[in-house]
């Protein structure tokens, strides 16, 4: 149990660190109309704001994220692309649930945003993969 905490914190730090680099990247290729310029440091500042936006990550990604691991786990799914697959659903999951929520699903930004999360998603279903994921569903070898 600890180290599937552990692997989902992780998948946290990994997928919000990665978000400025993944918004830096895409205002050069991709620049969303209706974006304010430097998309990326506006997710910095959220970052730095004292781990409010790890915060965000690790609530609003808890119930997709909790599907996996039991799905993971139950199936033993230890190859990395279904974990970095899964990672970027999550993401977009957790950042659409939070939308929903917080009635901002008309928003300009959203398809943008959301592209910046799966992409950093990855990077976060991977982290949780070298954690965790190699493992799942115990030691013992695939029948």
């Amino acid at each position: 149990m600890v180290r599937l905490v552990l692997a989902y914190l992780a998948s946290v730090l990994v997928t919000v660190s990665l978000l400025p680099l993944v918004g830096a990247a895409m205002d050069r290729l991709a620049p969303a109309p209706g974006a304010p310029e430097g998309l990326a440091l506006y997710y910095g500042v959220a970052i730095a704001s004292a781990g409010f936006a790890y915060l965000l990550a690790a609530v609003c990604g808890l119930p997709p994220a909790l599907v996996w691991i039991a799905v993971s786990e139950r199936h033993r799914l230890r190859h990395p692309l279904a974990h970095g697959a899964a990672g970027a659903i999550w993401a977009a999951a957790g950042w659409l649930g939070f939308s929903l929520v917080t009635d901002s699903l008309g928003d300009p930004l959203l398809v943008r945003v959301t592209a910046d999360l799966l992409i950093a998603g990855v990077g976060g279903g991977l982290a949780y993969w070298a954690v965790a994921g190699r493992s799942a569903g115990g030691d013992t070898p695939l029948r």
